[in-house]
Parts: structure tokens; sequence; C-alpha cells
């Protein structure tokens, strides 16, 4: 259970960061390379088919992480909507959290699941470096995720 409220407090985080943020003047910018990343695809050797195949996995990838981010969001919302009522109801709380828990399970989900399609793709060389990224699931969603910081959350950029 610990483990799983401290997942949703690091997403959450990255969330409550983002958006707080994206409150100001600014734009998200466009990752330099639309694939996993410079750094492992140099690491990797992709062939050019090899780095198209991954690019389609990895945004459809980033499409189903965001759109079970704003579920977790819209139910991090709803705990604390169920939280400010003059009674807050236990049994009610629990649910709800097993919900969060759950949605958060399915994150890591995704991740494993994308790190598998991607090693389909690769020849045994290949998966012996990217198994690395599977050791290290902070340094692939970076890689996955080019435009995000070190500390997970959306590098911005200030429009001119």
């Amino acid at each position: 259970m610990k483990k799983n409220l401290v997942v949703i407090a690091g997403i959450l985080v990255v969330m409550v960061s983002a958006s707080g943020r994206a409150q100001e003047k600014m734009s998200m910018p466009m990752p330099q390379f639309s694939g996993m990343g410079e750094r492992m695809t140099e690491e990797l050797k992709l062939t050019d088919e090899q780095k198209k195949e991954v690019d389609k996995l990895r945004f459809e990838f980033q499409k189903q992480m965001i759109a079970q981010g704003a579920k977790l969001a819209t139910m991090w919302v709803e705990y604390r909507q169920l939280l400010s009522a003059d009674l807050p109801d236990k049994a009610t709380l629990e649910k709800k959290f097993s919900e969060m828990a759950d949605g958060a399970g399915q994150l890591h989900s995704l991740l494993l699941n994308h790190w598998f399609s991607v090693n389909k793709l690769l020849n045994a060389d290949q998966q012996k470096v990217w198994k690395k990224a599977l050791e290290s699931p902070m340094s692939f969603l970076r890689d996955a995720h080019p435009h995000m910081r070190a500390d997970g959350a959306p590098e911005m950029k200030k429009e001119n």
C-alpha cells in the first residue's frame, strides 16, 4: 500500500507542477528527436526501419500514458472533493484510494508493455542495451519523453 501511495504521490507532484507552470504564458517545446531519446537511440544503434517502428510504438505509448495520467488526475480531484466533505466517509475514501492505486498500477503496466513491444524489434545485442531501460525506469521515461526534465516535470520554454 505504501508503494502505491509513493507512486501516486510522485505522479501527482508531476501533474501539479506541470499545471502550475502551464498557467504562465508558455508552450511545450517539440522534442528534438521523434524517437525514444537520442542517448538510447545512439546506444542501441537502431536501423532506419527500427527507428520508424519504435517511433510508432512510442507515440502510442505516450498517448496511453497521457490518457491514464488524466484519469489519475481526475481521481485525485475526486478524492480531494471527498475529503472536503463535512463528514468524510472512510469507506468511500478507501474505495477511491484503491481506484487510484489501480490506476497507478495501470501506468506501470503501460510502461512494461511498451518495453516488451520495443524489445521484440531488437536484435540480441540491442536487447542487452535496452534491458538497462527496464532496470532504470526513470531513465527510460526521460528517454521516452525527451521534453521532460530530470525531475519528471515538463520542460517549458517561454514564447517570444
